[in-house]
């Protein structure tokens, strides 16, 4: 107070030829003592019931510009009732209660202090940027912590903050109530904060219960009192360890080192009493030779800062109350006094340069304020509070160095105070309460969507969070699977085979049988075995727009190729042996040119339906989701067989029914031309596979079944015709020999005409009286049987 008002003083801007005086009284922390004080102060006639309390100055009458004080809330409600008496403005520097918001009860009452309403915003802001949105709550019963409770309450609903339990604490309860928290407490388990409103005996007493019931190191204290000295004096820092304390601090005022340092060179004698006291109290000195030690301890920095900007809050105002209602003269005020009401108006309204940034009013009536975040915990093996952060308003800036925080037992790991489960992913919450909430599974083949479940597409899965749908990359044919093997071995062995057919064909194209079998259709149907081998293949391959095409194709035009040969063969033996029985004139189309041709035609006839059919709805690959135990876990990719390949397969059952009808009618053909057995058998399997594969093919839920279905069927048929029609007659021709006749069939010129020949053999059949041939076991003519039984 000294060092504020000399300063205004000396300075020639502020106030000039205005000499500003002031005087000192002490409350004795009373609220009776502090009314009757400010009484004396604005009122000296006042009668002294309480003179002799407490020791004081003698009160002197002059001109008073406000009062300055108290230094805490309760005794300054006094002090501002006295203000709204005798409309006096009062500025206190301690008072910090939020019931002097109410700026119609307490219209002259102004704060510089950091008001309480503020420590409950600090530790709001505190509890969300942690995610401790459920907490416990203890408050004293006075008015400091009453206030403190009301409005934490209230704002904490605002910020989704909610209380597990809410308790006051009085020191004078028994114990049995003491216990009776703890258990609250210890029952609401999931609340780890604990947010206190509590004078320093009402902690102490709850402190120590919880320490008697073994609660250290457990509990988060988030308090704005500082209770520091007193935790360690009664070994109570293991309870509160990791607790976080609030402390409003002011940036110092840099010009007040420089006085103190002055004011250490004074004698004694001229040290004014408030000095001589509190050096004596604080220090024990009889002399000032280190009272600067006073001022420059880290708990007293800036704490002389809300007294220095009372003391120039009102000199402001006066300032400007002289500037303008005075006209800049200050007689006015001696002759005529001061209208305080425009005192208080201009003081509302004052700014000015203060430590931290221009100091002014706010609406609340408050110059705002900041806090010194410290969190507690055990340092060198004492506890101790370690500065960690800031709060300032009015911007509600939260800076904290988490990195030096520690938590119960010295952890770094953020504590988790909260009702709300943290839902794993593929779950949603479940409300329990305002602040509490279950969890919901969802199916592991579906996303959460807010608070329901949403089931992924066919060819969909799930992504890892459990948010959106990924398509499922197809899964390929696994080719170390047995299926896929043997289907790639039978391909193989199959297409080796055919190989083989075809160079012992050509080494024994001069044969009997094989110039009976016919050379040029035979080659051909050998052709449409290996196309079968090969689509066999084909159809393993990783599906794709020319891997189904070529796929389709090979199925089409490897059965083509089959029986179109085979038709034309039974057809061609069927007729000459007709033609044998009526004339010995030999049938037309029956060359090896003209059964070319003819295959040629029914070949190109197919080709044109595929080309159609294709261009209208052409093969393309396909996914096929596989689902196991009801959830979609696999996507595998083949080729979706369109329209085109049912077109061309319509044509191929076509040729197949008219092999069947004229393997019925060569049935009488001798048995060394007679292939209508294997043509029965070959039909029939064919019939028999398709009917077989089509079902399966249809309904088969796994992409390996449907293309071994397939596969399998054509390789069958082909096995059949190869096994059946070409494996006899090669055997033949290698091994069996029968009274040199092999020999004879080695050496038979290759100009005799197969067509030619079997005339002949047609023509001996129907002129049998005239030649008559030799028993059947003892024919001319080479008597293999080529039918597979």
């Amino acid at each position: 107070m000294e060092f504020a008002v000399e300063e205004i003083n000396s300075r020639r801007d502020l106030l000039p030829n205005v000499t500003l005086g002031f005087d000192l009284r002490d409350d004795c922390y009373s609220d009776e003592l502090s009314l009757w004080q400010g009484l004396t102060l604005v009122s000296p006639g006042s009668p002294g019931a309480f003179k002799g309390l407490c020791s004081m100055n003698a009160p002197r009458v002059s001109q008073l510009v406000g009062l300055v004080g108290t230094g805490f809330s309760q005794t300054s409600i006094q002090a501002s009732r006295l203000g709204q008496l005798f409309d006096v403005p009062v500025v206190s520097y301690g008072a910090h209660s939020d019931e002097f918001s109410d700026r119609e009860m307490y219209a002259n009452f102004l704060m510089t202090s950091t008001p309480d309403r503020l420590r409950v915003e600090a530790i709001l802001d505190i509890l969300e940027h942690f995610g401790w949105d459920y907490v416990a709550l203890l408050y004293s019963t006075d008015s400091d912590g009453l206030h403190g409770a009301m409005q934490f309450e209230a704002m904490a609903g605002k910020r989704n903050v909610c209380l597990a339990m809410s308790s006051h604490v009085r020191f004078s309860m028994s114990k049995e109530h003491h216990d009776d928290i703890v258990a609250k407490i210890l029952a609401s388990d999931k609340a780890t904060v604990i947010v206190t409103f509590l004078s320093r005996t009402d902690a102490l007493t709850v402190l120590q219960t919880f320490k008697e019931s073994g609660l250290t190191h457990r509990y988060i204290w988030l308090t704005a009192k500082v209770w520091e000295n007193v935790l360690n004096k009664k070994d109570l820092g293991d309870v509160i360890s990791g607790g976080i304390i609030l402390k409003a601090t002011q940036e110092p005022v840099p010009e007040f080192d420089r006085y103190v340092t002055s004011v250490s060179e004074k004698p004694w004698d001229d040290l004014s009493e408030w000095l001589q006291e509190a050096l004596c109290i604080h220090q024990d000195y009889t002399n000032c030779t280190k009272i600067r030690k006073l001022f420059q301890r880290a708990e007293k920095r800036g704490a002389e800062t809300p007294t220095v900007n009372a003391v120039r809050a009102l000199a402001q105002a006066l300032h400007a109350y002289i500037q303008e209602d005075c006209a800049g003269t200050p007689d006015c005020i001696s002759k005529e006094g001061i209208t305080r009401s425009r005192l208080l108006s201009h003081l509302k309204n004052v700014t000015f340069p203060a430590p931290g940034g221009n100091f002014s009013f706010n609406d609340y009536g408050d110059g705002g304020g900041a806090y010194t975040i410290y969190n507690f915990y055990e340092v060198d093996g004492k506890y101790s509070m370690v500065e960690v952060g800031r709060w300032s308003s009015p911007t509600h800036v939260l800076l904290l160095n988490e990195t030096q925080m520690r938590w119960q037992n010295g952890s770094k790991e953020i504590p988790r105070s909260s009702c709300r489960e943290d839902c794993r992913a593929g779950s949603y919450p479940v409300p329990m309460g305002r602040c509490c909430n279950g969890c919901q599974s969802c199916r592991k083949s579906t996303i959460v969507n807010g608070s329901r479940c949403v089931r992924c597409g066919p060819t969909e899965w799930p992504d890892s969070s459990r948010t959106r749908c990924r398509p499922i990359a197809p899964t390929p044919l696994d080719y170390s699977h047995h299926v896929v093997i043997l289907l790639l071995a039978l391909s193989g062995l199959g297409a080796a085979l055919c190989c083989l057919t075809t160079a012992l064909g050509v080494a024994f194209r001069c044969h009997a049988l094989v110039k009976a079998s016919s050379r040029e259709l035979s080659g051909v149907n050998v052709l449409g075995l290996t196309l079968a081998f090969v689509t066999g293949g084909l159809a393993l391959l990783p599906p794709g727009p020319a891997a189904c095409i070529a796929a389709e194709v090979g199925f089409a035009f490897s059965l083509t190729l089959n029986f179109s040969t085979t038709l034309l063969k039974v057809v061609r033996i069927y007729r000459i042996f007709k033609a044998g029985q009526r004339s010995v004139k030999r049938p037309r189309f029956v060359s090896p040119k003209a059964q070319i041709v003819m295959v040629t035609i029914i070949v190109l006839i197919q080709g044109l339906i595929a080309t159609v059919s294709m261009s209208v709805s052409p093969t393309k690959p396909q996914t096929l989701s596989r689902v196991i135990t009801g959830s979609v876990n696999e996507v595998e990719i083949y080729c979706q067989f369109g329209a085109d390949f049912y077109a061309t397969g319509l044509y191929n059952p076509l040729l197949i029914l008219a092999c069947c009808y004229y393997a019925i009618k060569a049935r009488k053909v001798p048995s060394n031309y007679n292939e209508s057995k294997f043509i029965a058998v070959s039909v029939y399997s064919t019939l028999v596979l398709c009917l077989a594969a089509v079902p399966v093919y249809t309904t088969a839920v796994a992409v390996l079944q449907k293309v071994a279905t397939l596969c399998l069927a054509l390789l069958l048929n082909a096995y059949l015709t190869l096994v059946c029609v070409y494996l006899p007659k090669l055997y033949a021709i290698l091994f069996v020999k029968e009274g040199g006749l092999a020999l004879a069939a080695w050496n038979t010129p290759c100009s005799q005409a197969p067509a030619a020949s079997l005339h002949r053999d047609a023509r001996l059949l129907d002129t049998s009286k005239v030649h008559p041939l030799p028993s059947s076991d003892s024919t001319a003519l080479p008597s293999v049987s080529h039918s597979c039984n």
